[in-house]
């Protein structure tokens, strides 16, 4: 009996203690000396870009915040105005006090940390930074103006004395912040040297974030993040589709199941495909779309993006490079049909265009002259498909272009069968097939074409 009333005074004393806990909670208090009575927002990065996250009133000279939780590790900004601003770092110790300079109008990332040792030194981190790039801005400036050579390498080496410096000072911010969130994100600035007899491709594929873990949520709420990715995909990764879909992909392991940094990463290699003018480059866009679908609940898609979602993978999947082309078969020039496979070729040029179109007018003529007149004999044939259903127009434009002798078809009834299959939504668009009417180029214009079919002739491969 002594036992349990023991173990229940035990328990009872834990409990209350526990009960008694502060909430832990983000609490910022900076004086603003000279500033009138106005209101404030506060910038938090995510996915690399500044949002709005809080507001709050200056009062008596004072910016007091006190959060209901404690706020993300990472760089936060202060906006008292729009061109008005400084950033301030909220680590491991959410509390913060601080106070800016008397002359507010230079404001600009001169917060004076008075408590927190991590916002200490990302204030430090942010002096040292401005100055770097301020300098690393007139070196640069005064190396275009110079011709003569020793004054150039005298320029050149104080840049390498500035760099080094910098690397120095951010290692040692590193060591000195160790194990804390500041530290992780300083790390991410050290350039890695990489080993000798090793290939530095191979070696920056798969070290390229040693220091920036995809697997750290921290990256979200810091610069950054979203250049390191496009610079990996853009400067690190081989220009190649197939290579830019492998590695892109391969990013998701380096996230180690950490759902926010899977989610980030979703959003911002959708982000690039976008933006990137690669040939092929839907074969990413498409396996990160059916990676999303497949768990919709985390990455956050409603019912309108899972809808573009499944129409993008049906609109783009049947052309990706390295598919068979899709067959179809159209009404001829000369009033047959003609199928795409029965066209005998080493290289076939697959041309959907329009004759009142006025791009197709500028465009058709560079192919004759660029493809057919060189290549004609070398096994390249061009089926050109009008996908208008003027018939005059079409005859005439064969003739007066003096293409006749091209495979020329038209798609009649199937209209919209054959633009859909092929996603023809603009003309002219260009696809080049191997001699087994493999997809090994698209979307290209006249100029490129002719690049392309000079490699192969002449190479055998195209990159």
């Amino acid at each position: 009996m002594r036992i349990l009333v023991s173990i229940n005074i035990l328990l009872f004393g834990v409990l209350t203690v526990s009960a008694i806990q502060p909430k832990k909670r983000t609490e910022i208090q900076f004086n603003v000396p000279g500033l009138k009575d106005t209101t404030i927002k506060i910038g938090q990065y995510n996915n690399g870009v500044l949002t709005e996250f809080a507001t709050s009133a200056i009062k008596k000279g004072k910016i007091v915040i006190k959060a209901d939780s404690v706020w993300p590790a990472g760089v936060y900004s202060l906006f008292v105005r729009p061109d008005m601003s400084a950033d301030f770092f909220i680590g491991a110790e959410p509390n913060i006090k601080g106070h800016l300079p008397k002359n507010i109008k230079w404001l600009n990332n001169n917060i004076i940390i008075d408590k927190n040792d991590e916002s200490k030194g990302f204030a430090e981190f942010i002096r040292k930074m401005d100055a770097h790039v301020i300098q690393l801005g007139i070196w640069h400036k005064q190396l275009e103006n110079v011709s003569d050579n020793g004054l150039k390498t005298k320029i050149q080496d104080s840049l390498k004395v500035i760099s080094e410096s910098m690397q120095k000072f951010w290692s040692q911010s590193a060591v000195m912040y160790k194990n804390t969130p500041f530290g992780t994100y300083v790390g991410s600035y050290i350039q890695f040297q990489v080993p000798e007899n090793i290939n530095q491709n191979y070696y920056l594929c798969n070290h390229f974030f040693d220091n920036m873990p995809l697997d750290n949520s921290l990256f979200l709420h810091v610069p950054g993040i979203d250049s390191r990715i496009f610079d990996y995909m853009d400067r690190v990764v081989v220009q190649h589709p197939d290579s830019i879909n492998l590695y892109g992909m391969a990013l998701f392991s380096k996230t180690n199941g950490n759902i926010e940094m899977k989610r980030a990463l979703y959003y911002l290699l959708m982000k690039y495909t976008a933006e990137s003018r690669i040939m092929g480059i839907e074969k990413l866009r498409i396996n990160l779309a059916e990676r999303a679908l497949q768990q919709p609940e985390m990455y956050k898609l409603d019912s309108l993006h899972i809808q573009k979602l499944r129409a993008y993978i049906d609109r783009e999947t049947p052309t990706v490079l390295d598919n068979q082309a899709p067959a179809f078969e159209v009404e001829t020039y000369r009033g047959s049909t003609i199928n795409l496979y029965n066209i005998e070729a080493n290289y076939t040029v697959l041309l959907f265009w329009e004759p009142t179109c006025s791009h197709c007018a500028i465009e058709i003529p560079k192919i004759k002259e660029l493809i057919w007149d060189k290549y004609a004999e070398t096994g390249v044939k061009i089926f050109a498909v009008n996908v208008e259903s003027n018939v005059d127009a079409w005859q005439k434009f064969i003739l007066k272009h003096e293409i006749d002798k091209w495979e020329n078809g038209m798609t009649g009834d199937k209209h919209f069968y054959v633009k859909s299959l092929y996603n023809v939504d603009v003309t002219p668009k260009i696809f080049l097939l191997d001699q087994n009417k493999r997809i090994i180029a698209k979307g290209i214009g006249a100029e490129t074409l002719a690049e392309i079919l000079f490699r192969l002739i002449n190479f055998g491969h195209i990159y």
